[in-house]
């Protein structure tokens, strides 16, 4: 009889313990607070940034019925089951969808697996959410802005100006000037190996090529190949003469005026000549030929006619003339 006991209460013990080992982590017992300041600094920001555009009151349906713009709609979920079960994190689609599992998303691309790991943890806290309303549309549509707008401070031309110190790498014999080593140091960390130093037939053809647009004429050539002095000396005459020639303005001026929308003509059904026109693109050309100071060139076409130069006033985007 005790032997049959013993069996009956080692099989239970057995039970219990496999039962209480599959049982799903709850996760470490956190404060609403804590819980409350975690969502709004490693969720929310994510939902408003990648899912509001096509899962809140900012569309006027909803992608796959699915709303997340406030706690009860998020846990509600859609067409593909609850969004979020607190606590549960196989239960909950917003996770299969991160993971590309199920379904996709954001669809363009996978977020990283930082971002899921704080969404998983977010759920085993119990999925804390203050957001008890959702947002009207307006007030959503403000929401993506806001964000946007605070992201495009961290793009590299709306930070200041900063002198950061090239990078010191091992085994970096290849690096003549201090933008190679950043050159170099970027290589490294995708794996690459810096490719071999050009000819002077190849480099000749090349800055040329660059700098005016125009191959090198075969007399270019050969003296550039031909010229005994080393390479560095006859690379920077040969880089100083194509900056001092006429077609240097020619071929980079093109570029701002590709950008300003530069045109002889209207364009459209009536295609009016500006017969005018030629007088800003000799200005862009001789500015670049002359090398005035890019701020300068700036202030002369923003208030030409205050500066007195007036061949960079007047001409603002070559529009279509349309008549009735």
């Amino acid at each position: 009889m005790r032997y049959f006991q013993a069996v009956v209460i080692s099989f239970v013990c057995i039970v219990l313990f496999c039962t209480l080992s599959s049982a799903p982590a709850k996760g470490k017992k956190v404060s609403k607070k804590e819980g409350i300041a975690f969502f709004n600094k490693n969720i929310l920001p994510i939902l408003v940034k990648e899912c509001y555009e096509c899962h809140s009151s900012a569309m006027l349906k909803p992608k796959g019925d699915f709303r997340l713009d406030s706690r009860l709609l998020l846990r509600k979920g859609g067409e593909s089951g609850e969004g979020v079960v607190p606590h549960k994190i196989d239960d909950s689609s917003i996770i299969d969808a991160l993971k590309y599992e199920s379904f996709e998303m954001p669809p363009k691309k996978k977020l990283s697996a930082e971002v899921i790991k704080n969404f998983e943890k977010w759920i085993q806290m119990g999925a804390p959410d203050p957001r008890d309303k959702a947002p009207t549309g307006a007030e959503a549509e403000k929401l993506i802005g806001q964000l946007k707008s605070e992201e495009l401070k961290d793009f590299w031309s709306l930070k200041p100006i900063t002198s950061p110190a090239p990078p010191v790498q091992k085994g970096n014999q290849w690096s003549s000037h201090p933008v190679d080593r950043f050159v170099f140091a970027a290589l490294q960390k995708k794996g690459l190996k810096p490719s071999a130093p050009a000819d002077r037939r190849t480099m000749v053809r090349r800055v040329s090529i660059v700098l005016t647009g125009l191959p090198p004429t075969p007399e270019e050539i050969k003296t550039f190949i031909e010229d005994p002095r080393g390479d560095d000396v006859v690379y920077k005459e040969l880089v100083d003469k194509l900056f001092a020639s006429s077609h240097f303005g020619e071929r980079w001026g093109q570029h701002w005026l590709d950008n300003i929308r530069f045109s002889e003509t209207s364009g459209s059904e009536s295609n009016l000549y500006r017969t005018n026109a030629w007088w800003y693109r000799d200005y862009v050309i001789r500015a670049l030929n002359e090398d005035k100071p890019f701020d300068q060139f700036l202030k002369e076409q923003i208030a030409g006619d205050v500066y007195g130069v007036d061949e960079a006033t007047g001409f603002l985007v070559s529009g279509p003339h349309v008549y009735p």
